[in-house]
């Protein structure tokens, strides 16, 4: 393991203190808002401006759209983001500055949703409003100067899921009518694939490495209840056609319950026909992109990310 994160886990092991699994969803959503010490630092040279979605019931969905200084006269491509925390934890606040490299790197808007969170808003909320924030921009692609023929997806952890399911559903309308968006490519950071939680990665790395499999479940238990179907719907890996979905791109690290999961989900986009890469990352746990303020290679992923990001969308 990377000397980098086995000092991080030795720290997290030493401040001891409940788990996310112990907590209640409040308290676990400040313990990880205030993480900022191992956040990327702002950048100067993106902007930032909200917006809201409208929804048919209830609030709206709010996201942040990023564009390149200088960059406001320019029609650019779009990339929408999914921020992580196991569909609990987590918002547009926790991973800013996270999207800020990625507008940097990829030289394309960025629009991140804050999307519903569980246990209070179950499966499929956070799936409907990361669609349904796809469709907004998609139909108002003028108004925000972006190109509606080259959107892509992109997400870390639950996030990765997100992505991986709104592009299916993508897929599905695009195949009743050219008038829905069409996705070109997604990018899965460490994805959330499988609601089993069975993989021989879950067994290596159960728990010493960061995300554990007893939080896992939390997360799925927190995000689909008891409802087996719920599980199927939500996991990319039980969709049976797997066929005409965009062009994709995984990163897994080394030293994750999720790894096995996501790289057998690109063998079988690969089987079905997809374009499809991933690489592992060497040494590194989970969550070492987010955390890219303190991983060296966070970092590196990072860049990595909005590299692949830029090349698909040029």
């Amino acid at each position: 393991m990377d000397q980098q994160a086995k000092k991080f886990l030795t720290a997290v092991a030493a401040a001891g203190g409940p788990t996310v699994s112990e907590m209640t969803p409040a308290a676990a959503r400040e313990m990880f808002a205030g993480q900022t010490a191992v956040f990327l630092p702002p950048r100067e040279d993106v902007r930032a401006s909200d917006f809201v979605v409208p929804r048919e019931s209830g609030d709206g969905v709010s996201c942040r759209l990023y564009r390149p200084e200088g960059s406001s006269d320019d029609t650019l491509p779009v990339v929408l983001y999914f921020h992580g925390g196991g569909w609990v934890m987590g918002s547009v606040e926790t991973h800013d500055t996270l999207c800020q490299h990625l507008c940097h790197f990829s030289e394309a808007a960025i629009v991140s949703v804050d999307y519903r969170l569980a246990p209070e808003h179950p499966f499929p909320a956070a799936a409907d409003d990361c669609f349904q924030a796809l469709h907004y921009v998609h139909l108002n692609a003028e108004l925000f100067k972006i190109d509606p023929k080259r959107i892509a997806v992109a997400g870390d952890s639950a996030g990765g899921n997100l992505a991986a399911l709104v592009s299916r559903a993508a897929r599905d309308l695009r195949a009743t009518s050219d008038d829905h968006p069409a996705i070109v490519f997604q990018a899965l950071i460490y994805p959330v694939i499988d609601a089993g939680c069975d993989t021989a990665s879950y067994t290596d790395f159960a728990t010493d490495h960061g995300l554990s499999k007893e939080q896992m479940q939390y997360f799925w238990n927190c995000y689909c209840g008891s409802d087996s179907s719920n599980e199927r719907a939500a996991s990319p890996s039980r969709e049976t056609n797997l066929s005409g979905l965009p062009a994709t791109w995984i990163l897994t690290a080394e030293f994750d319950v999720l790894r096995d999961e996501a790289e057998s989900y690109a063998a079988k986009l690969k089987i079905a026909g997809t374009k499809v890469d991933f690489e592992r990352w060497r040494g590194q746990i989970h969550g070492f992109v987010h955390c890219a303020g303190y991983f060296d290679e966070g970092r590196r992923a990072v860049k990595r990310v909005g590299q692949k990001l830029k090349a698909a969308l040029s």
